[in-house]
């Protein structure tokens, strides 16, 4: 059953909320604001007629800008936030900033923790792939959109964004998307040879629903310059699996079930939120 009841506002930000995490245990939330602040809060375990409990825990300062992105250790003892273009880890119980991280050359829009490290995407069209003591593991570079957001289960990574506007006209760099990829095992430290993206993949169809309309299968483009894309990585088989054109503005973010077979996506200017289904692939050779 899908919840539709508001139990408990939480109004002690001061800036509209960029960010929003649930810990792995589900007993605190991270809330992460335009105004400079995350905040941790120990959410009760049961729900009274009154609404759930929840508590200020602490609230993490001295950050730069806006907190854009969250995300807890696969323990709920580390919080990560992004600001600008650092990430900075905490301890959740004496909340102390212990480390921070560079990087990236543009703001950070996502971050994702995962068992054996943790990725961080960006406004500067790269992931950074990390371990769980903090160093840089691999960099995926001069990717064909400004990352909005991540998400990510066992074998794939899905990054969503807005268009990527070229350098200058006389840059054709990345004009082929036949670009490298370099392979991340997600079960390995060590990232593995880099390999050629086909230019053409095969057909992928999704399904989403809002007032309007299905969404409907979309073909190969054959530039770097996107527009309200769902990008679908495989890193098990270095390959882009698809491109999904998406409707209604600007993508902000995405998250994957459990299972691996949805991805609830977030794009404006209306805020919609649009429930993918996703169909099996088949590869084109070109044979």
């Amino acid at each position: 059953m899908i919840p539709n009841t508001t139990t408990v506002i939480l109004a002690e930000h001061k800036d509209e909320i960029w960010s929003i995490a649930w810990s792995n245990d589900g007993g605190y939330l991270a809330t992460g604001s335009g105004d400079k602040t995350a905040i941790i809060w120990r959410v009760g375990s049961s729900d009274p007629p009154t609404g759930r409990e929840c508590i200020l825990k602490h609230i993490l300062k001295d950050h730069t800008g806006p907190v854009t992105g969250l995300t807890w250790s696969p323990d709920d003892k580390t919080l990560l936030t992004c600001v600008e273009d650092v990430i900075r880890v905490w301890d959740v119980q004496t909340a102390t900033c212990m480390k921070e991280l560079t990087g990236h050359i543009d703001m950070i829009a996502a971050v994702e923790w995962y068992e054996s490290g943790f990725m961080s995407a960006g406004m500067d069209c790269r992931i950074i792939s990390w371990d769980n003591q903090f160093q840089k593991v691999d960099t995926w570079s001069n990717l064909p959109i400004r990352i909005t957001d991540i998400a990510m289960d066992s074998l794939r990574i899905i990054a969503v964004g807005v268009a990527r506007e070229p350098t200058s006209t006389n840059d054709t760099s990345d004009s082929d998307p036949a670009s490298l990829i370099k392979h991340l095992d997600l079960n390995e430290r060590a990232p593995k040879v880099a390999k050629v993206l086909p230019r053409v993949f095969g057909p992928l169809e999704l399904h989403g629903f809002d007032d309007e309309e299905d969404y409907r299968p979309v073909s190969p483009v054959q530039n770097w310059v996107f527009e309200n894309r769902m990008l679908i990585w495989n890193p098990g088989e270095m390959r882009l699996e698809g491109d999904i054109s998406l409707k209604n503005g600007d993508v902000t973010s995405v998250k994957i079930s459990r299972d691996s077979r949805f991805a609830l996506v977030g794009n404006g200017p209306n805020v919609h939120l649009a429930l993918y289904k996703r169909i099996p692939v088949i590869v084109s050779t070109g044979r």
